[in-house]
This record gives structure tokens, C-alpha cells and sequence, in this order.
């Protein structure tokens, strides 16, 4: 190693020498761009697209078409939005952002956007002033109108904001080029954004945005191009199915109130549109560009204007860097730091990116390179982890000097707080280790494990999920296949007990492997159960039905034992479940029987694992029961839950897992003594509500997430018990209190597909309720909620029947509402989507138990209106297809009470 001071005079010309890098021209590309400006026509939409891998040069191009268009005309209107900052992916802050680049560039007033966001702002933020020292909206500028109106309006409540501002414009001389706009949009935007939620407002504030734009375009007859640079970072943590397509839905509808723009945007991949609306297939609309490596011409013009001089150098790192930006900008910094100590040589330079790293890893300090190779085993870093490996691995690099380590072209910030290595070079700097100390990659997978396990353990709310998948790598590298899964399990199990289903699920690929090992028999069995039993609670049946075959699979292989006998059962049952949610009734009473058996064959200790086993598989063989009308049995499956937890509680004291299935067992039991007017369902409900929040108290609590949504629904069948007549503050107050702990639950596990549902009843139900209070407006709002919690749950879970025969109740119930308010023709229509609904029913899920009680209930229904309206032959048409979907229901279901009665009823009717 050569002697040589760690600064230098010439430092500072190194540094404006690889700052000075310039674009080399990307001719088609560059071609393309000014072809759309120069033909774009002022009311055609136009979208050019640019997408390739990363550091292919994206984002160099987008900034070198804006400094050509500054060039070619410095007074049109442009700006560049980033989605590499996080918080310009929400449209409310990218429009923020973009109002206020676009007013300090073009003196652009957005006081039609102004007005609609400080309305949703202060909707989403009432208790907050907006004039607070931390809260001031950036546009709240003395003297401007807006500041003045929030001035007038900043103790009044919103819904007062329109006759105050009235009165308020009315005295406002000053201002008399806004009154045009005022008696144009304010008045209009007050008016309709008053009474609107602040979702519903975020979703229209790219009309109002998109409003000024074009005002301003049009007054100074000016053109607009506004680019978007890493598009692909609106999908960086929600990429998975079901929400695709909405990510970027915002930018969508801001490019369609602005076929004035040319809209250029950058990503890795090409962009979607045509997915949700055919019509972007047309390239006069939507043209897309595939940008590919560098040609050979180019790439020598940027090492030219890099200062590598020489003319074989240069032709040596073309043809290493493929033509990839990243390769070239890593061979610039090697030329940089040799042409410190001499005039780099040929020889120095390779064609293989291996021999490369070894070249610029020969001139740095040992310090760096050490720290370097140790960096290189993590995905990404923060200044507290590095400052940990620097200290565990004795690099001897300074604390303090890390920026002077990542002045670097392949280490990039992600944000605020971490940095992350190219993975080109991460790779390359693994393998060099590998080779030369196996052992080091160990330590180091182990190091890094231990220090993500314990955040893992100690970190709630949004970085638990990165220590998570940090420690699952790093685990997985480092620990033996046993010890792996065994933590995963434990991990695994904490994870699904707070919600955390998608986590889990998005892992099981990675463990394949070690699931196809050598490893314990038993150990995979749980993995399996655990994974069986996370796709049941997101409704993945096809997976679950898999995982729990695998589970049986692994558990019959082990020497049998009194813990195997558990196992076995606990994974029948919960098949079981998912037979259940798929219709497979006659499997779900097979498997049911199977779990009872390996119950009865338990010799062991009766302990927890044990009565749970015993009350899970009554529960359940009581609510199939309940669905075939064969309520005796039901009710001694019930009793003999509630039977199987008093001898728990002698025994073992207070249990959560016992006390919340106890709980379910009440609610159960309630739920059947109401089908025949019982008055004890209530203390059954209360006595379920008091068990659950006993659970949910216990240091012991597993399942939380689950629990507390059972607890849900023990709310909900208290409100039904309850009159509302006599008792409508409790009515109320109970569905209330169901609605919120589902919220809450949704809230932290979005992904679960039985609290989806249930908040659909609840809000079904409650509907019903303000239907009687003839609380009209709320009883619609009710109906718009259920509906978003069933099309939810459809969308993650499109074979359960539940959900789509619910939905088809909750566009019946709506008839009823409809009916209420004297809306007839409405009502009508309800009705009849109800019946298409119903149909996908039977298309989509044609064992599901209900779907003709259901059915004959709508068309009972729609006869009762067309009765009303005095059309007698279509009632009784529809009297007499309810009455046959009745029998129909009856001939599953013989007992069904429900039914049954209605048949009385309706035949009396007929005859």
C-alpha cells in the first residue's frame, strides 16, 4: 500500500470532476420527447413513458429533457415530481408539492385547490388550528385571500363555513379579481365539499389542482409539461394483489382533468392504464419507450466528459459496463481514486466486474475495505447498525466518518435514515468474502440476526415488519434449518396473534426448502399448521386446505405421543373450518368426527392445548349443526363446550384460550336460544362480552386479533336483543361498539377476512336500525360501509359464500330503506341487484347453505312493493318464486325456522 495523505489540494477538483458528469444523448429517446411537443394538441391527453431497470438512466434522461425544454422554451410551465420522496406518493402531499414549485417558478395562484384542501385538512385535523406553529399550511401566507378566509373561519366549524363566507366575501373590496373566481368555483367548492368525508375530498382534489392549472394555462396561452421521475416507488410497500391498480389511480385522474399537459413519466416497468380503461391502449395517448443500455457512442462521450482521457481505458470500460450507467459511474470512481496517487494504466482496468471490485478495493484504506465487505451482508443499513458491525467487527473505520464512506456512486440514501449498497457490488463484495473466509459470512448472517431479532422483539408499529424480514434473511443464512424454523414458529406465531397475516403468508416460498429437509418431523408439521391457519384468516381456503393436508401429513409421520394427538386434531378441526367456508358441509362433518376421534384417544394430561381441542370441536360442530336446522344438537354441542371450560377452569385457573372459546360458546348459545325468542340470549351475549374482555386482559393472551373481533360480534347480537322501541340508546350504543372494534381491527390487520365480514353484518344490521329511527342519511352511509367491508372481503376471498350472499342482503335492505323514503322506482332497483347479486351466488358458491332463504326473502320482498303499488300480477309472481326458494331451502335444511315460517305465511297468502 502506498503512502499518501488522507487529503489532498486536488480533492476538491476530483469531486467537481465526477459531479460534472454529463448526459450523453439517448437520441431516440430525446427524439421522442421533442416530437410530443411539438405535436401536442391543446385537448388530446398525452402521456410519454420512458421505463427499463434500475440504473439504466431514467432519471438522468428525465432531467436532461427538462434542461433541453428550459433551452428550447424558457416560458412554458414544467416542474418534476419524484416518487422517490415517500411523501409525494399521497396525492394530497404531491399536490401540495406541486402547487408550491409551480407558484414559485410561474407565479401559478391554486385558490381553487387552496380552498378544497384547507376544507379536507380541517376535516381531517378538527381539533388542530391551522394557524399552529407546527400545523401552518405552507399557502397560508399573510394577506393572501385564503390566509384572510381561514383568519374569518378558524374557530368556526365546517359546517358553517358556507353562510360565514358569505358574509365574509361581501365586505372584501381588496380583493376584487377573486370575486370572479368566488362567484365561479369558491361558492361551488364550499357547497360541495362541506358534507363530504375527507377521503371522499382527497379524491377530488386533482379537479380543483387541475382547475387552476388550466385557468392559468389558458389566460397566458402557455404550454405544460410536468414530469414524474420513479414512478415504480408507488408500489414500494403495497405491491401485493388487490391494490395494484389503485396505487397510482390518482395520477391517473389528474392526467385526465389535463389533456393541456404533456405528462412525462419514469419508472421500471411500463405503466398499466389499459388494465382499468382499454382506451390508453392508443398510442396517440400512451406511448412507451423501453430504454435499454447505453450505446457504445454514448457511453465513450460520458467517460469523455469525465476526464478519462484515454482513448483505450475508455474502451475497456465500455465494454465491461454493458452500456449500464451504474457500471460506468463505479469505473469513473476507481479512475478517480488511481488518478490520486498516478496516471491510471491500462492494465489496471478488467472486463469483468469481479476484477474490477479487486481493482478499487486495492486503493482504499484497510478501514474502508473491511467495513465495506461487512456492509455488504446487509440490505440496507441505518447509522445505528453501522456504527454495531463497525463495532462487533473491529473495522477500525471512524464513527463518525460515514459520509466519507458513502460519497461512493453505488451506495445510494434510501431516506432519512438508510442507506443501501448497488447489489451489483453487494454481491460481488459477498463472494470475494465467501472465498477468501467462509466462516467471516457466518459470523456476520449471525451478528445481523441477532441484532434484527432483538429489535424484532423490543419494536411495535411500522418498522416491525423490516426487523422482521431482516431477521427472517439473516436467520436463514446463519442458524441451522432446525434452529431456523423453530424461531420462525415462535416469531411466526406472535405475528399471526396481532394480525399480521400478509407477513406471514408472503414468507412461505422462502421456506420451501427448509420444509423439503431433513429437518424434525414434527417442527415442519407446526410450520405447516401455522401457515394452514394464517390462510384461513385471510381467506386463502385453497392454500389453507394445502398447508393443513401438509400439517396431518408431517404429524402422522411422528412416533405417536399425547402432543401428537392435539396436533392432529387441532388441524381436523380447523380443516374443518375452512370445508365450512367453501360449502363442503358433508367434509366439514367428516373432518369434525376425525378430530373428535383423536381427542378420545388422548391419554395424556389434560391441559390447555387439551380442553381447547375439546371446545374448538364442539363450537364448530354446533354452528354446522345451527346451518341444517339441527338445533338440539347444536344446543348440546354448545352445552358441552361451556361443560369442557368449567372443568378447564378447575383445573387450570384462568386461561385466556379457555376463557375466550368459553365466551364464543355463550355467544353461540345465545345466538340459538334468540332463533326461538328466548330472553336468556341476552345474559348469554353479556356473559360472552365479560368472558372475552377476560381473555383479552390475561398476560397469557394469544390470538388477540381473532378475539377481540369475536368480541365484535358479541356486541352485534346484544344490539339485535335489544328493542328499538324501548331500549334505543343500548340498541344503538351496542352496534356502535361493534362497528368500532372492527374498525380497530381492520385497522391493524386490514387483511382479515372474518372481520371484514363481520362489520359488513354489523353495518347491515345497523342499517335496518336507522331505517326504523328514519334516520335516512345514516342508514345510507351504513350501506355504502357494508358494502366496502363484503367487496373487501370478496376481493381477498372469492369463493366464500358468505360475503357475496350478505352483499345481496345488504342491496335488499337498501329496497327496504328505499320503500321508507317513498322511492319506489329505487326500491325496485335495489331490489333487483340484489337478485343479480344472489345469482353470483349460486354461479360463484352453488352449495352455500342460505343462498335461497336469501333469495325467496328478496322476492318476497319486491312482491310486498309491487303489492304496494297496486301490481298485482308481479306480486304475485314474485310471492310465488319466493315461496319456491323457500321449499328449496327446506329441502337441505328441513328445520330451518326462517323458512319455514315464511312458507306458512306465504302460502296462507296465496291462497
Amino acid at each position: 500500500m502506498e503512502l499518501r495523505p488522507r487529503f489532498s489540494l486536488h480533492a476538491s477538483e476530483n469531486q467537481k470532476h465526477s459531479a460534472m458528469r454529463e448526459f450523453t444523448d439517448r437520441e431516440e429517446p430525446t427524439k421522442a420527447f421533442m416530437d410530443a411537443v411539438d405535436e401536442k394538441i391543446q385537448e388530446r391527453y398525452k402521456v410519454l413513458t420512458y421505463y427499463g431497470v434500475g440504473g439504466i438512466g431514467k432519471s438522468r434522461l428525465l432531467r436532461e429533457l427538462d434542461r433541453k425544454l428550459e433551452l428550447r422554451d424558457p416560458f412554458i410551465v414544467k416542474t418534476i415530481l419524484d416518487f422517490k420522496e415517500e411523501k409525494h406518493r399521497t396525492p394530497s402531499e404531491a399536490m401540495i408539492w406541486l402547487r408550491e414549485e409551480l407558484k414559485k417558478q410561474h407565479h401559478i395562484k391554486f385558490t381553487s385547490f387552496d380552498l378544497a384542501y384547507i376544507i379536507y385538512w380541517k376535516k381531517l385535523n378538527p381539533q388542530v388550528s391551522m394557524k399552529a406553529k407546527d400545523e401552518a399550511l405552507p399557502f397560508l401566507e399573510e394577506g393572501s385571500f385564503i390566509g384572510e378566509v381561514i383568519h374569518q373561519l378558524e374557530n368556526v366549524p365546517v359546517a358553517q363555513w358556507f353562510p360565514k363566507t358569505l358574509k365574509f366575501i361581501s365586505g372584501i373590496a381588496k380583493y376584487k379579481e377573486i370575486l370572479q373566481w368566488w362567484m365561479g368555483n369558491g361558492k361551488a367548492i364550499l357547497e360541495q365539499l362541506q358534507d363530504l368525508l375527507p377521503h371522499e375530498i382527497e379524491e377530488r382534489l386533482p379537479a380543483y389542482w387541475a382547475a387552476d392549472l388550466r385557468a392559468h394555462l389558458a389566460s397566458k396561452q402557455a404550454g405544460a409539461v410536468i414530469f414524474i421521475d420513479t414512478y415504480e416507488a408507488l408500489w414500494e410497500k403495497s405491491r401485493q394483489q388487490g391494490s395494484f391498480y389503485d396505487k397510482d389511480a390518482w395520477v391517473q385522474e389528474l392526467v385526465l382533468q389535463l389533456p393541456e399537459v404533456l405528462w412525462v413519466i419514469c419508472g421500471r416497468e411500463k405503466i398499466q392504464w389499459a388494465k382499468t380503461n382499454p382506451a390508453w391502449d392508443d398510442e396517440l395517448y400512451l406511448e412507451q419507450h423501453l430504454i435499454g443500455a447505453l450505446s457504445p457512442m454514448d457511453s465513450d462521450k460520458f467517460l469523455q466528459s469525465c476526464g478519462i482521457h484515454s482513448e483505450e481505458i475508455r474502451k475497456v470500460i465500455i465494454e465491461a459496463s454493458h452500456g449500464l450507467p451504474y457500471y460506468l459511474d463505479l469505473m469513473v470512481d476507481t479512475y478517480n481514486l488511481l488518478e490520486e496517487t498516478h496516471e491510471p494504466q491500462l492494465h489496471e482496468f478488467s472486463r469483468t466486474p469481479q476484477k474490477i471490485l479487486d481493482r478499487f478495493l486495492v486503493y482504499l484504506e484497510l478501514p474502508e475495505k473491511e467495513t465495506l465487505k461487512v456492509l455488504s451482508f446487509t440490505r440496507h443499513w441505518t447509522i445505528e447498525l453501522f456504527r454495531h458491525l463497525v463495532t462487533e467487527f473491529h473495522t477500525g473505520f471512524p464513527h463518525t466518518a460515514y459520509t466519507e464512506l458513502f460519497r461512493f456512486s453505488f451506495i445510494t440514501k434510501e431516506n432519512e435514515q438508510q442507506w443501501q449498497m448497488h447489489v451489483m457490488m453487494r454481491t460481488s463484495l459477498q463472494e470475494q468474502v465467501h472465498e477468501q473466509d467462509a466462516d467471516l459470512c457466518q459470523q456476520v448472517h449471525a451478528v445481523l440476526f441477532a441484532y434484527y431479532d432483538e429489535k424484532l422483539t423490543k419494536t411495535s408499529g411500522h418498522y416491525k415488519q423490516l426487523y422482521f424480514e431482516e431477521a427472517f434473511y439473516h436467520g436463514k443464512l446463519a442458524l441451522t434449518t432446525d434452529d431456523f424454523l423453530s424461531w420462525f414458529l415462535a416469531i411466526g406465531k406472535q405475528l399471526k396473534n396481532s394480525g399480521h397475516f400478509q407477513w406471514l403468508s408472503a414468507h412461505y416460498g422462502k421456506l420451501q426448502m427448509a420444509l423439503t429437509t431433513d429437518a424434525d418431523e414434527k417442527l415442519q408439521g407446526a410450520i405447516h399448521q401455522l401457515f394452514g391457519e394464517t390462510y384461513l384468516l385471510q381467506g386463502n381456503y385453497e392454500q389453507g386446505v394445502s398447508q393443513y393436508e401438509a400439517a396431518l401429513d408431517k404429524y402422522k409421520k411422528v412416533q405417536a405421543n399425547p402432543d401428537n394427538a392435539k396436533s392432529l386434531a387441532r388441524c381436523s378441526i380447523d380443516l374443518a373450518e375452512i370445508n365450512i367456508q367453501l360449502s363442503q358441509y358433508d367434509a366439514a362433518y367428516s373432518l369434525l368426527n376425525e378430530g373428535q376421534n383423536y381427542a378420545a384417544d388422548f391419554h395424556g394430561n389434560k391441559d390447555e392445548a387439551y380442553y381447547t381441542v375439546v371446545m374448538m370441536q364442539s363450537v364448530r360442530l354446533g354452528k354446522l349443526n345451527v346451518r341444517f336446522a339441527r338445533y338440539e344438537e347444536a344446543m348440546e354441542n354448545y352445552r358441552h363446550a361451556i361443560q369442557a371450560s368449567e372443568q378447564a377452569a378447575d383445573k387450570l385457573g384462568g386461561v385466556s384460550s379457555i376463557d375466550a372459546l368459553t365466551a364464543l360458546a355463550y355467544e353461540k348459545l345465545g345466538e340459538l336460544t334468540q332463533l326461538f325468542g328466548d330472553s336468556s340470549a341476552v345474559d348469554c351475549y353479556l356473559k360472552a362480552i365479560e368472558y372475552y374482555e377476560r381473555a383479552l386482559r390475561s398476560e397469557d393472551i394469544q390470538d388477540s386479533i381473532r378475539i377481540t373481533a369475536n368480541m365484535g360480534l358479541a356486541h352485534k347480537r346484544l344490539a339485535e336483543q335489544y328493542s328499538a322501541v324501548d331500549e334505543p340508546a343500548k340498541k344503538i350504543q351496542s352496534f356502535v361498539r361493534a362497528l368500532a372494534i372492527y374498525d380497530a381491527v381492520l385497522e391493524q390487520s386490514p387483511y382479515f377476512v372474518d372481520a371484514l365480514e363481520k362489520k359488513g353484518h354489523a353495518a347491515v344490521d345497523y342499517m335496518n336500525l336507522q331505517i326504523e329511527l328514519n334516520l335516512y342519511p345514516e342508514a345510507h352511509l351504513s350501506f355504502h360501509i357494508a358494502v366496502e367491508a363484503f367487496e373487501k372481503a370478496i376481493e381477498l376471498s372469492p369463493k366464500q359464500g358468505g360475503s357475496r350472499n350478505r352483499l345481496a342482503s345488504a342491496y335488499r335492505e337498501r329496497g327496504k330503506l328505499y320503500m321508507k323514503q317513498g322511492h319506489v322506482e329505487e326500491a325496485i332497483a335495489s331490489l333487483s341487484e340484489s337478485l343479480m347479486l344472489s345469482a353470483e351466488v349460486i354461479e360463484k358458491t352453488p352449495d352455500y347453505i342460505y343462498s335461497h332463504n336469501s333469495i325467496g326473502k328478496t322476492h318476497e320482498q319486491l312482491a310486498d312493493v309491487y303489492a304496494v303499488s297496486v301490481q298485482v300480477d308481479l306480486a304475485e309472481e314474485h310471492y310465488n318464486k319466493a315461496l319456491a326458494n323457500y321449499k328449496q331451502m327446506l329441502e337441505r335444511a328441513p328445520g330451518l325456522k326462517e323458512a319455514a315460517e315464511r312458507t306458512q305465511i306465504l302460502e296462507k297468502k296465496l291462497k
